[in-house]
């Protein structure tokens, strides 16, 4: 084990923003941290981090040797921070330096990752001068200079085209394969399911599923979408689907439950095969299961 997050909650202006979260990381692994805007991830990875304290629970690292925060973790923040007018070359020198890199290393591995993201020809722009996906490959560049044992990566594929994702995929592979242990959140639900080895789900602070893809899925076996044309029926289904346990969502006048091994179907035909309305049947993808948790009102 690399990691072990403990019943971790954290406060903030009076609100619970990370609720009596637990997990664990595994050593050069990968684990893709989903939800919401504002569902809590960034104040997660600041947390671990020690950026932020925390006012409830335990965070412990169980690496061998100790982690050194300074030389041992890499981190990709949402909000990126680059010297504009200074030229991409002289920043990752100066970052290279903060991190204990001596200068031959520091050469070797600036050319090696300029080559990798085919920004060599750009090393002697000002970062204001580039593109925005070029400015974040830079970003990206100052967080893993130091060969990370920990990297922790804040929406790295945010504002990408197709190809600068495949770049940073492609990265986030290379990286793995040489040891480092991987957090990173993302919107982007394609990227997360390809790349980790498990996901966390947060919803408004707690963790709504974690796991293996494969194995959330499992419970999520069969969803029915339901069109309510009267909106005057929803309150009564509502009462009925909680008096019989069963999981829904509603966004706008459509209804999704699911009809997992656990519900009897005829307990279902009676709440909706009477009342003639419009059912499609389907098996729910990952992005069909985060939808349906994150519209759901259990949490």
């Amino acid at each position: 084990m690399f990691l072990e997050v403990s019943n971790v909650s954290k406060f903030i202006a009076g609100k619970k923003i990370i609720d009596n979260v637990s997990f664990e990381l595994k050593e050069n692994e990968i684990l893709g941290i989903v939800g919401r805007n504002g569902s809590g991830k960034t104040t997660l990875f600041k947390i671990l981090l020690s950026m932020w304290d925390f006012d409830e629970g335990d965070v412990v690292y169980y690496c061998e040797p100790n982690l050194n925060f300074k030389q041992d973790i890499g981190y990709l923040p949402e909000q990126r921070g680059l010297f504009n007018r200074e030229k991409v070359i002289n920043q990752l020198k100066l970052f290279a330096q903060l991190k204990g890199l001596n200068k031959q290393t520091a050469s070797e591995k600036i050319t090696f990752w300029l080559d990798f993201f085919e920004l060599g020809e750009l090393a002697d722009y000002p970062i204001n001068q580039l593109s925005k996906g070029n400015q974040q490959k830079v970003q990206f560049i100052l967080s893993v200079l130091n060969e990370p044992r920990l990297l922790i990566l804040d929406e790295p594929f945010s504002g990408l085209d197709p190809l600068n994702r495949l770049y940073f995929e492609n990265a986030i592979k290379l990286l793995k394969k040489s040891g480092t242990t991987i957090l990173f959140s993302s919107h982007d639900l394609k990227n997360v399911n390809n790349l980790s080895d498990r996901i966390l789900m947060l919803k408004n602070g707690v963790i709504a599923e974690q796991g293996r893809v494969e194995d959330i899925l499992k419970y999520y076996t069969k969803f029915v979408t339901i069109n309510l044309e009267y909106q005057k029926l929803i309150p009564d289904l509502q009462i009925q689907l909680e008096e019989k346990n069963i999981r829904y969502s509603i966004l706008a006048t459509d209804m999704t439950i699911n009809l997992s091994k656990d519900i009897d179907q005829q307990i279902f035909e009676q709440i909706f095969t009477t009342k003639n309305l419009k059912m499609n049947f389907f098996t729910p993808n990952f992005e069909d299961v985060f939808k349906f948790i994150n519209l759901e009102e259990r949490i």
